[in-house]
């Protein structure tokens, strides 16, 4: 039995629907980071704490607790989040431009963590989920139907296994 090369015509049709899988893929990637971020920043101005409470330049402050979020004291924590998104590895990477945010996510030897991040990319996940199908639902819907007298149909072989 002969096998036969793939026609220019298919090749040129599965380089195309390669690059609109990648290119639907890290518009969802751009989605999903931006939906991180924001729910994170959310999560920070509105969650309570149970920490100490002291006194900061005259005005009071109650810190977090281990296990609960960083209370923001001024803003910064929230405004350096942001996401990159990497479209040949298929991933998207958020993050903290802080360098105290990895203390506050991971702890340290001397502090307990304040997870900010983990929590709401784990919450999130079920979103991730329709975000990327809707993405591939516009890249698996066909622009034309094929004429099927288009399609080369080959003879079934009569030997068996074949």
């Amino acid at each position: 039995m002969t096998k036969t090369k793939p026609k220019l015509a298919t090749n040129i049709k599965t380089a195309a629907l390669k690059t609109e899988v990648k290119a639907s893929m890290t518009d969802a990637l751009d989605v999903i980071g931006a939906r991180a971020v924001e729910l994170i920043r959310e999560e920070l101005e509105n969650a309570s704490h149970s920490g100490k409470v002291y006194t900061i330049k005259g005005r009071l402050h109650q810190a977090s607790a281990p296990d609960e979020p960083p209370a923001e004291y001024s803003g910064k924590l929230a405004a350096s989040l942001s996401y990159d998104v990497d479209g040949e590895r298929g991933q998207v990477t958020v993050g903290s431009s802080e360098p105290y945010g990895a203390y506050l996510e991971f702890g340290t030897v001397n502090m307990a963590p304040r997870p900010f991040i983990g929590p709401v990319t784990e919450a999130l996940a079920p979103e991730i989920q329709q975000i990327v199908e809707a993405a591939f639902a516009k890249t698996a819907t066909p622009t034309k139907t094929p004429d099927k007298n288009s399609v080369e149909k080959k003879p079934a072989s009569k030997e068996p296994g074949k």
